[in-house]
């Protein structure tokens, strides 16, 4: 076949469009197989520079992807622990709320139980003073009552001495001193009270 341009044809519209419409195909047919070469060009160019191979390269991938997995293994159970703190921290945090809540409490109530025992205390030492007092005159109408008894009794006891001692003196006319023994009046001649005859 020879290729000669026939005269008198003409192009239509239509085989404008289909020939436009074959080469964009045609260009994107082109640069869908010559993008992939140019990547593993590129690829191996970097590969060439970094001093390394494609399998040297996708193992140390593969070794990056386990230690992601590991990670993101070990940041899930951070994750888990994290929450348990959280509900912990947060069970403690009542606690203490509810620590503290009673620690007002009992320092309240230890506040009113030292008013109250102040004013107890403040009552009773009255109390005690004026029983003090009161027990100080007591104490004091005794011993004046005291006096007053063992001056009527010394008295009783030498009037009584001089009364049994002048009648013994009768019979024995050395008879001068008393002294009481065991509830009685001994008249003696040498020592003790003198008597009044």
């Amino acid at each position: 076949m020879d290729w000669e341009i026939k005269k008198g044809i003409t192009f239509h519209h239509h085989h404008v469009s289909l020939a436009l419409i074959f080469v964009v195909v045609l260009v994107i047919v082109i640069v869908l197989l010559v993008k992939p070469a140019l990547l593993g060009f590129k690829v191996s160019s970097e590969f060439d520079e970094l001093k390394r191979s494609a399998p040297e390269v996708l193992k140390e991938l593969d070794d990056l992807k386990s230690q992601v997995v590991i990670a993101n293994t070990n940041l899930e159970n951070c994750k888990s622990l994290s929450d348990d703190y959280v509900v912990d921290v947060s069970l403690e945090k009542d606690n203490l709320l509810k620590c503290e809540n009673e620690i007002k409490q009992l320092n309240s109530n230890l506040e009113q139980a030292q008013k109250k025992f102040d004013n107890d205390l403040v009552l009773a030492q009255a109390d005690f003073d004026q029983k003090k007092v009161d027990t100080g005159l007591e104490l004091g109408q005794a011993k004046s009552d005291l006096k007053t008894l063992q001056s009527n009794y010394d008295t009783l006891v030498q009037n009584s001495a001089n009364n049994i001692c002048c009648k013994a003196k009768v019979d024995n006319p050395n008879v001068k001193f008393y002294l009481v023994s065991g509830n009685r009046i001994v008249c003696t001649v040498d020592s003790g009270n003198a008597i009044n005859c």
